[in-house]
């Protein structure tokens, strides 16, 4: 039973790595595409395209559904996570002749946690982030599905802590709404021209 237990505790730490990885790279795939590439893809006939776009229209509630994702996925691994390596790891150091057992649960905390934040800041964050900033396209319509899923099943959550951020940037002076939506500056263009000759 205690092993079935720890199988169980891996396999549920794993998988919330996997859940953290997915939000970030969806976070990062919504920040990197442009509307119009998505308007692209939607013409283009592809699948998800649609829903890619629907999630793009609402970027600031989006970008908030992935956040609470990754909040409630690693909240959740940081406890499971620490416990499984935790468990599998004490067996082992009272073999190696540590009896005390404040210095063996200090020692197998101190590698658990080590261990967790290493795979999960690996897998889970930073493996991600980085294929999504090179591959946005592909990922984000990998995404688009179970996000707009998660933000439709999340989304009186997600309004309330909406607008504790409004509230929070109003104080700070902060009230507009994103200008992602604002037309390019000729400036910008034609720095944009110059950057797509040079490619």
């Amino acid at each position: 039973m205690s092993q079935f237990t720890d199988l169980f505790r891996i396999l549920t730490a794993l998988a919330l790595v996997i859940v953290n990885g997915f939000f970030v790279a969806a976070e990062f795939a919504l920040v990197k595409i442009r509307i119009s590439r998505i308007e692209q893809m939607v013409s283009q006939g592809r699948l998800f395209a649609k829903t890619a776009k629907w999630l793009a229209q609402r970027l600031e509630h989006s970008l908030s559904a992935c956040q609470l994702g990754i909040t409630m996925a690693s909240l959740a691994l940081g406890d499971i996570g620490e416990q499984a390596v935790a468990h599998l790891i004490s067996p082992l150091l009272e073999k190696l002749g540590v009896v005390s057992e404040a210095v063996l649960h200090a020692v197998a905390f101190t590698i658990s946690f080590t261990v967790v934040t290493d795979f999960h800041l690996v897998i889970g964050e930073q493996a991600p982030k980085v294929f999504a900033i090179r591959n946005p396209e592909p990922m984000l319509l990998a995404c688009a599905l179970p996000l707009k899923i998660f933000y439709l099943l999340t989304y009186p959550l997600m309004f309330i802590l909406s607008g504790t951020t409004d509230a929070i940037l109003r104080l700070l002076g902060a009230d507009e709404k994103s200008k992602s939506s604002i037309p390019y500056t000729e400036e910008e263009i034609r720095a944009l021209l110059r950057e797509a000759h040079v490619h």
